[in-house]
């Protein structure tokens, strides 16, 4: 169910076609060849404008290890692609997709990372609002995160939040879920000196949103601190009020490890 607020929730075609995309995931078993989506080219048109608009964001508010990886992952803008197909580009980096009907449980969604592996849904934003989607849509799985596997740490950082979730109590599993959030979906970090221009994004959710990777300078910042984000709640409908921000990627990645790896 779409809330009201949903940019597609009153239009009857765009939940018609969410609803088939999602019975196609709904009907896959682990380990089945991922089924092909038949997108509409409306859905592809989509797809190009975020993807034009994204390509032109980035030199100028990722961060350079994403570039890199967005580089080499060689992401065509002119259609949607399959999970398949990016799957087969993920393959010598030992990580996969798997389809997903829509959003699932905090503790489903981190577990299915020890294994490598993302559960990822497969529709599209609306066409009403490209520059944002209050929840994850294909352009959040391919473009904030699937690219992003091509890099060890990344990869590393992701396992050990599955490991960490499979032994976590449902307590610590809110403080597991309150850190990838504010990280791995929101975090940004300076590149180089500590000044505006050199803020850039590392965060799925900023790095798949045209409105909030462009905006990233004008937020408030708080300083990189895990203990600040275990208590800090998170709003997945609404564009970020604030981001955590590192001195740079590598503390990201040392605070990170160390923290996952005393829960282990």
């Amino acid at each position: 169910m779409l809330p009201e607020d949903h940019p597609g929730f009153a239009d009857p075609a765009y939940r018609a076609r969410r609803d088939k995309i999602a019975s196609t995931a709904d009907a896959y078993q682990k380990g089945d060849l991922i089924a092909a989506v038949p997108y509409a080219p409306e859905e592809h048109e989509v797809w190009q404008r975020v993807s034009h608009i994204l390509q032109a964001l980035y030199p100028h508010f990722a961060c350079a290890e994403y570039n890199e990886c967005f580089q080499n992952f060689e992401l065509g803008d002119a259609y949607i692609p399959q999970l398949s197909t990016v799957n087969g580009k993920l393959f010598d980096y030992c990580f996969s997709l798997a389809p997903t009907a829509g959003l699932v449980s905090p503790r489903e969604f981190l577990e299915e990372l020890a294994d490598s592996n993302m559960l990822c849904t497969q529709y599209i934003r609306h066409h009403s609002a490209p520059e944002y989607t209050p929840e994850p849509d294909v352009v959040h799985e391919i473009f904030g995160h699937a690219v992003f596997f091509l890099n060890e740490d990344v990869r590393k950082i992701s396992r050990l939040f599955g490991r960490a979730a499979q032994k976590a109590s449902d307590e610590l599993l809110e403080d597991l879920i309150k850190v990838y959030w504010h990280t791995i979906e929101f975090g940004v970090c300076f590149e180089g000196k500590e000044e505006e221009e050199s803020l850039k994004a590392y965060g799925a959710g900023l790095l798949s949103s045209i409105g909030e990777l462009s905006s990233i300078r004008q937020v408030p910042r708080r300083n990189f601190d895990i203990e600040e984000m275990k208590n800090t709640p998170y709003d997945t409908m609404n564009p970020q009020p604030f981001l955590f921000c590192a001195t740079d990627f590598q503390q990201v990645v040392r605070e990170l490890t160390a923290y996952l790896r005393s829960l282990l």
